[in-house]
């Protein structure tokens, strides 16, 4: 899913993994010029049943190494973590 914020003059891509595989992802974005990768971040664990409760907290919010995303043209690029939510947030 992507959400073009036009505002900010950048988009927000929602990236999910739902394979205990790590998984190579891309996407493109038509009709648009990517300028860099504001932000990179994933959300993932071991477990898929991982959960967060107000007692202990597993899963956090963390950077994907700037190594394992791409822009070329207009297609970004990346490497999921298994298990795992992403958010790409590419100036335009």
């Amino acid at each position: 899913t992507c959400v073009w914020q036009k505002k900010e003059n950048n988009i927000s891509v929602f990236a999910i993994n739902r394979s205990g595989e790590e998984m190579d992802f891309s996407a493109i974005l038509k009709g648009f010029t990517p300028r860099h990768c504001l932000v990179a971040e994933t959300i993932s664990h071991a477990s898929p049943d991982a959960v967060n409760t107000a007692e202990k907290g597993e899963v956090f919010p963390v950077g994907i190494p700037a190594e394992l995303v791409k822009l070329e043209g207009d297609t970004l690029s990346a490497k999921l973590a298994p298990y795992s939510w992403n958010l790409f947030r590419v100036s335009l």
